[in-house]
């Protein structure tokens, strides 16, 4: 009989990948990843993709943060698109 232990070797949260250097990256995106309320990992992830970095920030920002939607209804787009795109 085994135990579950809720771990999988195959589903680590151990990050194999360094976080791209911020302080080398183009100054508009350094500014941008520094005005953050919050650093999280995904944005950090996106320091590899200096060209993109300001927009995505931007559109993040805009579905969460400046939408005036109650957090019910945020959720429920968001369900709806992941259901949409056949994510669920």
């Amino acid at each position: 009989m085994s135990t579950k232990t809720g771990f999988n070797e195959k589903l680590s949260s151990k990050l194999a990948i360094e976080y791209p250097d911020f302080a080398k990256l183009p100054e508009r995106v350094k500014q941008k990843y520094e005005s953050l309320p919050t650093i999280v990992n995904i944005f950090r992830m996106l320091g590899y993709s200096p060209g993109t970095f300001v927009e995505i920030i931007d559109l993040t920002n805009a579905i969460f943060k400046n939408l005036i939607l109650s957090d019910y209804h945020k959720e429920l787009l968001v369900l709806q698109v992941a259901a949409h795109e056949g994510c669920l």
